[in-house]
């Protein structure tokens, strides 16, 4: 059993004389429990509270990794010029969401781009082959006009000596 023990002067009206001492004596059993039942209720809670606080921050630090670590693995698929995988909009409205969005504008973008290269490239493929056939005709056709050059000069010689020999022939009569 606990007791506590006090002693209460008192005091001559005057207030200068201690005229006699009142002993009191009270058992703090119950005090003492009650304070060592708070205690334990005090230790639970911040237990809990702490148990809350470190599950709330998994959850926390989980909304956050999660979608940075998709976007980090997304943009790694990009980089190796993977451009076919779809990303949906994401709709979260804070940075981590901005981010993503942008992402996804940004590969649309390439995708676009890519896209126009590639039939820019086709058009520019299609055009020189016909640009090709178009020299190798003009080349044949160059080639046919020196020929026939080449026979309107020899048939004009054959006529200046022909001529030549006429000419020589009226002379000598």
């Amino acid at each position: 059993q606990r007791l506590l023990e006090s002693y209460l002067p008192f005091v001559d009206p005057t207030g200068e004389d201690i005229i006699g001492v009142l002993q009191l004596t009270q058992n703090i059993n119950l005090t003492q429990s009650i304070k060592d039942n708070m205690i334990l209720a005090g230790g639970i809670i911040l237990l809990l509270v702490a148990i809350g606080g470190v599950i709330v921050s998994t959850l926390f630090a989980r909304s956050l990794s999660k979608p940075i670590v998709k976007t980090a693995n997304t943009l790694q698929t990009l980089r190796s010029g993977d451009l076919t995988q779809k990303l949906v909009p994401e709709k979260r409205r804070d940075e981590i969401g901005m981010m993503m969005n942008d992402m996804r504008s940004m590969q649309e973008q390439l995708h676009g781009t890519i896209q126009e290269v590639s039939a820019a490239s086709n058009l520019v493929a299609t055009q020189s082959a016909q640009l090709n056939d178009d020299v190798a005709s003009t080349s044949a056709g160059a080639l046919t006009i020196t020929q026939v050059m080449s026979e309107i000069s020899s048939s004009t010689e054959r006529q200046s000596f022909a001529i030549s020999d006429v000419s020589e022939t009226v002379n000598d009569f």
